[in-house]
């Protein structure tokens, strides 16, 4: 999964790439990020910095409701590609190469697991966590150890 690769997800334009102006204004569906109590502001902030301004109508849960309201025609939203796969007709996916966001991953794992290629991926992933912005897997990790 590229984290950079943020798309828009609405029956809007035929085009193969939107342009920012596209996107600009338009009644938005923007997926909430439990637990940060400023992740509107984040994703506004995040939206303007890449040259337009969302307005914000709906808040979804999680990406999958946000992807049943886009083919609802209530909206576009930003999302992962691979959210999309057998995604209804009424979507349609467009890259935003010019869209700088990024998504945190996750590293997971049961910490009683004796299988060695989790221990070998555990101890790879924890060699890379340092500090945020460093490595690979930046961002965090739960490992339940």
């Amino acid at each position: 999964m590229d984290p950079d690769d943020v798309e828009p997800v609405g029956a809007q334009a035929p085009q193969a790439v939107l342009d920012r102006r596209d996107l600009d204004g338009r009644p938005w569906i923007a997926v909430e990020e439990p637990g940060d109590p400023v992740w509107r502001d984040t994703f506004v902030a995040a939206c303007v910095a890449s040259g337009f301004t969302p307005d914000i109508r709906l808040d979804a849960a999680d990406p999958l409701t946000a992807l049943g309201l886009v083919a609802s025609g209530l909206g576009p939203a930003l999302g992962q590609k691979s959210m999309v796969r057998g995604a209804t007709d009424a979507v349609a996916v467009r890259t935003l190469p010019w869209h700088g966001a990024s998504v945190h991953l996750w590293a997971v794992w049961h910490h009683v697991d004796l299988r060695p290629v989790v221990a070998s991926f555990r101890e790879t992933v924890l060699s890379d966590e340092r500090e945020p912005g460093a490595g690979p897997l930046a961002g965090g990790l739960a490992s339940g150890v």
